[in-house]
């Protein structure tokens, strides 16, 4: 099975270390006073959900705690209820706080991280323990790390799978299987800006999870095309897709999308969304249905690919709608995403 090699951020973050006194290694002046606003606030709503921080943020002093005990007075007796999602909601802002990285405070809410809720992780497929500390408990993470958490930026995985994005040979064996690892490449290339090449070359072994934007136009387009065999409809869904390729992608269009097809009806009649999906998932891998994408990927710029996914959306021929950015003129990622191909 072939892999990819990818330009992801493969340097470890050390894990922050208890502060006491409670600024230790935080920034100085200006930007002091910036992260110690940040930390009030998440211990004001650590409070606001009646809970109480890690033990490493109550010393005397720390930001976290001189929020919370001002939180506890503020909201005693009408604290909300501490669902799942807040208890994940406000560790991640912890865990973004503590490691200096983005933490969009108005897109990612307790409600995101509801929506944005699995019972499988895409990368190993183990349903989720639910537990805090087992290795398939569900995670969030941000799947390009440079963007930080924000809406669209966001997959929940195993803390295995999120554990072992940083693995290098270095440490030992792989703590994922190699169709795992591969999984989870693919996962971080959907939501990484890729030169248009190399995005075309990583198979889509897995799809995109609910509400992740796709930040490659070629990808979004093979998302497209894997996702034409979903729902009933398929037929007229390829045929009129075939119109929307450049003369020279025809052919090798009709026999990627005639490969795609024979794998999808190995799909049991019975199975369900996950074993279909997973089956799907498969097919991006499979060496055939590889040396079919990539001459049809050939043939598509990435200005084609971007036209074609517009155009697929306008006229309501993607089964299962996913989010993606749209590029201006100069490639630069524009602001927003297209709302029709949100789900």
């Amino acid at each position: 099975m072939t892999q990819i090699a990818l330009p992801f951020e493969t340097r470890r973050t050390a894990a922050a270390q208890p502060a006491a006194p409670a600024r230790q290694g935080a920034p100085a002046g200006a930007a002091a006073s910036a992260f110690d606003e940040s930390g009030f606030r998440i211990g004001l709503d650590h409070a606001r959900y009646g809970l109480t921080p890690p033990a490493d943020h109550l010393h005397p002093a720390h930001p976290v705690r001189e929020g919370w005990l001002r939180g506890r007075t503020l909201f005693a007796g009408r604290v909300l209820p501490a669902r799942r999602e807040a208890r994940q909601w406000l560790a991640l802002r912890l865990d973004a706080w503590l490691r200096g990285r983005p933490f969009d405070e108005l897109t990612v809410t307790p409600r995101l991280l509801a929506r944005i809720d699995v019972t499988r992780c895409p990368v190993t497929r183990e349903v989720f323990s639910r537990g805090e500390t087992d290795a398939e408990d569900a995670v969030v993470i941000a799947v390009c790390e440079a963007e930080g958490y924000a809406a669209g930026n966001l997959a929940v995985v195993s803390r295995r799978a999120a554990m072992a994005r940083h693995w290098t040979p270095d440490d030992g064996p792989d703590p994922l299987q190699p169709a795992q690892r591969q999984r989870l490449l693919s996962l971080l290339s959907l939501g990484t800006p890729l030169p248009h090449a190399q995005a075309a070359a990583v198979p889509l072994a897995v799809l995109p999870p609910l509400r992740l934007r796709l930040r490659n136009p070629v990808q979004a387009l093979q998302v497209l095309l894997t996702q034409v065999f979903a729902g009933p409809g398929w037929a007229r869904r390829m045929a009129e897709l075939g119109a929307l390729m450049p003369a020279a992608a025809r052919r090798p269009y009709a026999l990627y999308m005639s490969a795609l097809l024979a794998r999808s009806l190995d799909v049991p009649a019975d199975a369900d969304a996950d074993e279909r999906s997973a089956a799907m998932e498969d097919a991006g891998t499979h060496p055939s249905v590889c040396a079919r994408w990539h001459a049809l990927a050939a043939q598509i710029g990435p200005a084609e690919a971007q036209r074609i996914v517009r155009t697929a959306a306008q006229r309501g021929l993607w089964p299962r709608p996913c989010r993606w950015v749209e590029e201006e003129a100069d490639a630069a990622p524009a602001a927003g995403d297209t709302e029709s191909l949100t789900r």
